[in-house]
């Protein structure tokens, strides 16, 4: 992320999933309309590069289908506690969800993150399965 379009004014940079980067590379070959003059990804119909506010105005709009899909009080700033807790979920460390999250300080990673519900918790192996699995190993 560029710093001039990042909220903290810090570049970054973020790991891209395979399926989005497809997606995303097959918008830049099919559908984009280049714009000169800039490095802007996501442009409009009338040719110009994508705003803040048009992006909002977009995902405001996103809030009665998500509704009638089943999503209730759709919030587009959810999508990032969302990211946070399937990346806490999948394994990555606190400390590169905090960078790429850009948040400058931990208690941000706290507030973004939720916990595994117990059901999923009790699904993973524990630290004592470890131990046990080495002492038979050296057995």
């Amino acid at each position: 992320m560029r710093a001039e379009t990042s909220k903290s004014r810090r570049k970054r940079q973020v790991v891209l999933d395979p399926m989005a980067a497809a997606a995303v590379d097959s918008y830049i070959k099919d559908w984009r309309k280049p714009v000169a003059g800039t490095r802007a990804i996501f442009t409009t119909n009338r040719n110009s590069a994508f705003t803040r506010e048009g992006f909002s105005r977009i995902l405001y709009g996103l809030q009665k289908p998500m509704e009638k899909a089943g999503v209730p009080n759709f919030i587009c700033h959810r999508l990032r506690h969302t990211w946070a807790t399937n990346a806490h979920r999948v394994g990555l460390s606190i400390f590169d969800i905090q960078e790429q999250g850009g948040w400058r300080k931990l208690d941000m990673v706290r507030r973004y993150t939720k916990s595994r519900p117990m059901s999923e918790l009790k699904r993973l192996p524990t630290s004592l399965t470890g131990i046990l699995r080495q002492s038979r190993d050296v057995a």
